[in-house]
Parts: C-alpha cells; sequence; structure tokens
C-alpha cells in the first residue's frame, strides 16, 4: 500500500491510499501524527483489496486515535469492501465520511 499526504490543514491531515492493505504494519505511518495530534482523514478510494490483517490493523488505528482524543475518518471505500466490513462490524468502530 502507498500513502500519500494530499492536504495539511489545521490540526488534520489527509492522505490518498492506494493498492491492498494486507499487513497491520502499513499505518505505521499514522503513528506520527498521533504523536503531533493530528487527526486523520483517509481517502481510501484507490484500495482495491484489504485483508484480515490490514482490517485489524485499521482498526487498531481507529482505537490508537480514540484514545489519543483524535478522529481517523474514512472516505472512498470501495461498496465491496465497505459491505465486507459492516458485516465484520466495523461500522461501530470505524467513522466513515461519504
Amino acid at each position: 500500500m502507498k500513502a500519500e499526504l494530499i492536504k495539511h490543514e489545521s490540526g488534520r491531515n489527509t492522505y490518498a491510499l492506494k493498492g491492498e492493505i494486507v499487513n497491520s504494519a502499513d499505518f505505521a505511518f499514522l503513528d506520527a501524527c498521533i504523536e503531533e495530534k493530528l487527526s486523520v482523514h483517509l481517502d481510501l478510494s484507490g484500495i482495491t483489496y484489504i485483508n484480515s490483517s490490514g482490517f485489524g490493523g485499521l482498526v487498531e488505528e481507529a482505537m490508537n486515535f480514540t484514545e489519543a482524543r483524535l478522529e481517523l475518518i474514512l472516505s472512498g471505500l470501495a461498496p465491496g469492501i465497505r459491505k465486507t466490513l459492516a458485516v465484520l462490524g466495523a461500522e461501530e468502530l470505524l467513522h466513515f465520511k461519504d
């Protein structure tokens, strides 16, 4: 997976993600945002696949952001992937903006 910073505004970074999310370590770049007290918007429109490890990493990061009192907002997820995440209960754990 590739993450590209596409927008930096006061208190929030926006990243465009592309490719496949297959490892929880794919989200390691978000640790710096938490340290800098920045909320994050992830544009997932370029994501073609996410496996269980990737999903676990996303949930873990969402919990880290919640604990730090920051927002992690997701948008642009393909309908099929979004449906799978909904079946897994992601609607309660992740914040989607569509």
